[in-house]
Parts: structure tokens; sequence; C-alpha cells
């Protein structure tokens, strides 16, 4: 038998986190919204949830995406194939194989015409067409030809963008303020950008200066002054001054929002292989614990104990998405 740690990745790419498109594992729960004090707000109703941003969150309701309000209700009925959060008054939804943009009555702005596309933020959205990345403004135009292999939310003025097999970081005139030379880069944030050099990451300001080496094997976006990295295999926060704030002891660490955190302690499990003949492998749980939330000291403030299952992306604006068999 072979003991093996399993731990959650650090998301260094700009996460996109779309409800309902791809939502098989969540189909076994329903799934409804706990707030930090470990009250369940939002009953568990729905096959899917997202994450709350300016008051609504996306939720599935018989294989459709629609979006809830803090107490629960439907404002917008179920109807697309996929879903992000509101930013910016707009969200990202998914209809009939493509993708555009709904206001908060639910009414199309941006119709459904892209093959992807991303969050809202600084006026442009990142949008595919033809199998490449560019910008759009919020009228639908076009300001930045899709050009490019990958590309990130606006933050700070700058975007990241993927150039042939490297990142770099472009202004809003499409001008390269950072010339393509990293393995991967995430978002600026708090004036900061994770980016890959090797295979470690570390931190580059506006300038593409590195600030904080290459030493972590993988970088988290800074949040209200901190950031996870992995350290010694574990998950911690730095502060800007590359300090261990939070010592690394966690599998899976949230970016603070309103000076908390979602944390989980490292789950231990065993592995039995199913051998040549094609057995079954079969991976039995030693410990688990569950999802907690911490202030900006590391204290725990709350286990979550309520729920059978945590979506740790659908964090936002004081409630989780929790799951109920």
């Amino acid at each position: 038998m072979k003991k093996m740690t399993f731990l959650f990745s650090i998301l260094l790419l700009t996460l996109i986190t779309w409800c309902c498109e791809g939502a098989a594992q969540q189909e076994k729960f329903k799934w409804g919204f706990l707030d930090t004090t470990g009250q369940v707000v939002i009953k568990p109703e729905f096959e899917a949830v997202g994450s709350f941003s300016e008051g609504l969150a996306p939720v599935m309701r018989g294989g459709k995406a629609g979006f809830i309000d803090r107490n629960g209700k439907m404002v917008i009925q179920p109807q697309f194939d996929g879903a992000l959060s509101f930013l910016e008054g707009l969200a990202g939804v998914k209809l009939g194989g493509r993708y555009g943009y709904i206001d908060k009555s639910g009414k199309f702005v941006i119709s459904p015409q892209f093959e992807k596309c991303g969050d809202f933020s600084e006026g442009l959205a990142p949008v595919k067409i033809n199998g490449k990345w560019g910008y759009i403004d919020k009228q639908g135009k076009v300001v930045i030809q899709a050009t490019y292999e990958e590309a990130h939310t606006f933050s700070g003025g700058l975007a990241g963008v993927k150039q042939g097999s490297k990142y770099g970081f472009i202004d809003k005139h499409n001008n390269l303020a950072i010339q393509p030379q990293f393995a991967v880069a995430g978002d600026f944030a708090d004036g900061l950008a994770a980016v890959k050099i090797g295979d470690q990451e570390g931190y580059i300001d506006k300038s593409g200066k590195i600030v904080i080496p290459p030493t972590f094997p993988s970088a988290g976006f800074f949040s209200e002054g901190l950031a996870s990295v992995i350290s010694q295999g574990q998950v911690g926060y730095i502060d800007k001054n590359a300090r261990m704030a939070i010592s690394a002891k966690f599998s899976y660490a949230s970016p603070f929002k309103g000076g908390m955190a979602l944390v989980t302690e490292t789950s231990m499990f065993q592995i039995t292989p199913g051998g040549a003949a094609g057995g079954v492998t079969t991976v039995r749980p030693i410990t688990t614990k569950k999802f907690s939330f911490i202030d900006k000291s590391g204290r725990e403030v709350l286990e979550i104990k309520q729920g059978d299952a945590v979506d740790r992306n659908s964090f936002g604006e004081g409630l989780v998405g929790v799951g109920f068999k």
C-alpha cells in the first residue's frame, strides 16, 4: 500500500469559474449557501452553484443556469447552459454553444457569438474568436483584435496574454508593456503579478521587475496584502515582503475576501493499486478535515461542519456553497 498526500493546486492563471458548465462533480449533491457564522442561509435546492458577486450568484436548476439573490430568490430564471458571476454589471453566459453577456434583468446586451468569454474588468473582457483571444468593450465592439493564444482580464491597466509559448502583459491600447518571457503569468493584484520562471514562481511589479524571487513551486495572486504559495509541499500565505505571514499547513487556501479566507488542512489518502489484472484501484481517506474560515492572523474563525461537500470556488461576499447528499 502506498500513502500519498494530495494538495489542491494554487490557481495561478485567471480563475474563470463557469457555473453549470461541466457541473458533474456537483450533481450528486443539492447545493445551498452557508455564511461565515456557519449558518445555512440559502437552503440546498440547486444542482450547482457559483460565487456571489454584486449581490447575485449563478445556480443550476433543471440542468439550466439562472441567478439568485442573497435571499435565495431566483431573479433571473434558469435558461442558460452556463454562467459566470456578475462583474461591472454584466455576466457571461453560454447559450446554444456560444457565449455572450447579460445585464441584471437577464437581457442580452451582447448576443451569444463568441467561442469563449471571460469577465469584464476595467471596461473590457477577453473573448475567443476563431481560435484566438482578444478584447471587447461593453458594447460588444472588438477593441483589441483576437491574436493571442490566451488572454486574462485587465487589472491595474494591464492584462496577461500568451503570445507563442510565453506570457507577457499588454495595456489597453494593445501595446506590450512587459515582453512575453514567462512560462506562466497571473493577473496583477495589489500591484504585483505572479509569474513562472523556469520551474519556480515569484512576483513582478508593473515595470516587469522581479520583486519577490521565484522560489515557490506555485503562487497565487495577492489579495488584501497576502498571497497563497506552496512551501515545502503545503500552502500558506506570504506578505509583500515575501515573509511567511501564515505558516504553510493547508492543502487548499483561497484568496482573502473581507478579511477571511477559506482553507482546508492536508487530507491523507491510502491508495490500493488495482494490479496488473485490471482490478479496481481504491482510494480510502485516512484523515480529512472539513473546510474552515481563517482570519489574516491565521486563526481559525469557523470550521464548516454542515453539509457533505464544499465548493471552494464559490466563496464570495461572505457566502460559500455547501452540498448535501
